[in-house]
């Protein structure tokens, strides 16, 4: 009998979640994903499973390999729960997070760009969108299921708008019309991109008293 991280990895290399509930081993994977004998070694061994669960031993074998990007991925429960609201209200901004970093004095703009880029880049979290329907890069996703489709990276540029202020006190209230029409925005999970930056510069503009109006 191999080892149970053994058992383990492989599951996490094939896409299946397993979990416990109630005291009982759950499991979800794709049609197919699972062969006869790795369910049966499952069900065999799901006492072993549920303990590992428990303790939380993670199954890693080595260095964690990078999972094959040709395969529908399933989505996370998270994901399942965020698209299944999406479906109840399409675009809905109620689940956006936002926040902003206020930086006072010269920007490099370029630098910041770059580096906002490679974020992206390196995190196939922020290529990611939903679907629901196999697409040609991922024939072998079945019918009726939900899947991940990561995107190749695509640069982007920084989208810069300038807002005058008088005072801090105008500033403070500008800074906050800007965050809340941004909340206010939906993303749409399945086309993508589920991230919006946006540079905002504050300019100095005279007061009336100032003008001489």
């Amino acid at each position: 009998m191999r080892p149970l991280n053994a058992l383990l990895s492989e599951l996490e290399r094939l896409g299946v979640l397993v979990w416990e509930e109630a005291g009982r081993l759950g499991y979800k994977a794709f049609k197919g994903s699972l062969s006869r004998e790795l369910l049966e070694e499952l069900r065999a061994r799901k006492h072993e499973v549920l303990e590992s669960l428990r303790l939380g031993r993670p199954p890693a074998v080595g260095a964690i390999g990078r999972a094959d990007r040709t395969q529908p991925l399933p989505l996370s429960f998270g994901q399942e729960r965020l698209w299944f609201v999406d479906q109840l209200s399409p675009g809905s901004p109620a689940w956006n997070v936002t926040g902003a970093l206020r930086i006072e004095g010269a920007l490099d703009l370029g630098v910041l760009e770059r580096c906002l880029n490679e974020v992206v880049r390196r995190h196939d979290v922020l290529r990611t969108t939903f679907a629901h329907e196999p697409v040609a890069a991922l024939a072998g996703a079945p019918t009726g299921e939900h899947y991940q489709v990561i995107h190749p990276f695509a640069p982007f540029s920084l989208p810069v708008s300038q807002v005058p202020v008088c005072d801090a006190a105008e500033l403070h209230a500008a800074e906050q019309r800007q965050l809340q029409a941004a909340a206010a925005v939906g993303f749409d999970l399945a086309r993508g991109p589920i991230y919006r930056f946006a540079v905002v510069r504050f300019t100095a503009s005279p007061s009336p008293r100032d003008s001489g109006t």
